[in-house]
């Protein structure tokens, strides 16, 4: 009787692991450490002419507050302003000025465990 009751706790256990894995991979569950409500994202304006347009493909996002790190991560990078898609897994990069592949690399990665997949143009 014992062994039953021990195998349906294992069971549910595995269950709801499952369930809620699911749930944080499909972007329906918190991550990031905290709920899934409000994140804050910064909105950049440029002062300037937009000399300098990028696709960049990212990998890793998973939830808003993903998505919220990443956009803040890439407009702190000097006269560069970007607008991040989660659904599409990718970025919008502005600039007035050139920005190095490697600046772009380096504010993603610094953002979190994120990594970027491509820099094209626009």
């Amino acid at each position: 009787m014992i062994n039953i009751i021990i195998i349906t706790i294992i069971v549910l256990a595995i269950f709801f692991a499952v369930r809620t894995s699911i749930r944080h991979f499909m972007g329906q569950g918190s991550c990031c450490g905290g709920n899934s409500g409000g994140s804050c994202v910064l909105e950049k304006k440029l002062d300037g002419t937009v000399v300098f347009k990028k696709n960049v493909k990212i990998q890793g996002m998973i939830c808003e507050k993903c998505e919220a790190r990443v956009q803040n991560a890439l407009n702190e990078i000097n006269g560069a302003s970007a607008k991040v898609n989660l659904k599409k897994a990718e970025a919008k990069l502005d600039a007035i000025r050139e920005v190095s592949e490697e600046e772009i690399r380096s504010a993603v990665q610094n953002a979190g465990n994120f990594n970027v997949v491509s820099i094209e143009d626009r």
